[in-house]
C-alpha cells in the first residue's frame, strides 16, 4: 500500500547502475587479464576455454533495461592481444515511463590487437526506451568486429510494436581519424519504418555488423554471396579498411542462424560458447 499522501505518480523508482572495465595485455605471448573493475548491476566473467581467444561474458544482474538505467562497458585490448566480448543472454528493453535506459560501450584495440564485440540480441518491448552508443578506438593495424542485433517485440506474446524510442550510435576511429559512423534513430510511432520497404520491410529482427581491419572492404562480395536461411535478407558494402553489413530476418531464431553463418569466416573470433547454449 502507498503511504498517506503518496501517489503512484510521485514515486521515485529504483534505477539500475552498472559499470565494467577490463584491460587485457600480453604475457609470455598469451592474452591475459591485466585489470578488472565491475560495479553495481554489471558483472563480467572470464570462463575457461580450450582455445587461444579469451571470452569476456558480460551480465546485467538487473535482468533487463528499464527507464533511467545506466550501464557502461569498457574493454581495452593491448597491442597484439586477441579477445571476444559477449553477453550471457539476450538483453531486454522494457517499457519506459521516463527517460530511456543508457548503455555505453567503449572498445580500445592497440596495434596488432584483434577484438570482437558480439553481444546476444536486444529485445525491444512495446514503448521501450534505449539510448546506446559504441565508441571504438583503434591503433595501427588493430582489427575490431562489432555486432548488434535487435528484435522488435516479444513474438511469443504476439506483441507488435508501435511506440518505441531507440537511438543507436556507433563511432570508430583509427589513429585518431574517424573511419566509421552509423546512427539508427526512431522515436514515437515506429509502424511506418518497421513495415516500409525502405525500412525493415516487416521483419521482426535485424542486425548490423562492422568489421574494421586492413583489407576488410574487399570482403563485401563474399558476404553478399553467402547462403542464408529462406526469408533472410543480407547486404554488405565495403571500402578502405571497412566492411559494413545489414541483415533482416522474419524471426529472432532465423536471424541467429544467419548470424552464425555470417560470423563463421572470422577465424580470429570463434562463435562465443554462450551463443550455442
Amino acid at each position: 500500500m502507498l503511504d498517506q499522501g503518496t501517489t503512484a505518480h510521485n514515486i521515485t523508482m529504483q534505477r539500475a547502475r552498472g559499470d565494467i572495465a577490463v584491460a587485457l595485455g600480453l604475457k609470455a605471448g598469451q592474452t591475459k587479464l591485466m585489470r578488472l573493475r565491475q560495479a553495481g548491476s554489471a558483472k563480467v566473467f572470464l570462463p575457461k576455454i580450450h582455445g587461444p581467444v579469451p571470452e569476456l561474458v558480460c551480465v546485467n544482474t538487473a535482468g533487463g533495461l528499464a527507464s533511467g538505467d545506466i550501464f557502461s562497458i569498457d574493454v581495452s585490448a593491448g597491442p597484439g592481444t586477441r579477445a571476444t566480448a559477449t553477453t550471457q543472454t539476450a538483453e531486454r528493453g522494457y517499457r519506459a515511463e521516463g527517460p530511456p535506459a543508457t548503455v555505453s560501450v567503449r572498445l580500445r584495440a592497440g596495434d596488432g590487437a584483434s577484438l570482437a564485440w558480439l553481444p546476444q540480441e536486444t529485445i525491444l518491448f512495446q514503448r521501450a526506451g534505449l539510448r546506446r552508443s559504441i565508441d571504438a578506438q583503434l591503433d595501427g593495424t588493430a582489427r575490431v568486429l562489432i555486432l548488434e542485433s535487435l528484435v522488435f517485440g516479444r513474438a511469443a506474446m504476439g506483441e507488435s510494436l508501435d511506440q518505441v524510442m531507440l537511438h543507436d550510435r556507433w563511432r570508430v576511429t583509427r589513429d585518431g581519424r574517424l573511419i566509421y559512423a552509423d546512427d539508427l534513430r526512431f522515436d514515437g510511432d515506429v509502424r511506418a519504418v518497421l513495415h516500409a520497404p525502405v525500412g525493415f520491410a516487416g521483419h521482426r529482427a535485424a542486425a548490423s555488423l562492422a568489421y574494421l581491419a586492413p583489407g576488410a572492404g574487399d570482403l563485401a562480395q563474399r558476404f553478399n554471396r553467402l547462403d542464408l536461411p529462406d526469408g533472410v535478407r543480407l547486404s554488405a558494402s565495403g571500402w578502405e579498411g571497412v566492411l559494413s553489413l545489414r541483415c533482416l530476418a522474419p524471426t529472432a531464431q532465423l536471424l541467429r542462424r544467419a548470424l552464425m553463418r555470417v560470423l563463421a569466416p572470422f577465424d580470429d573470433h570463434p562463435l562465443p560458447r554462450v551463443w550455442q547454449s
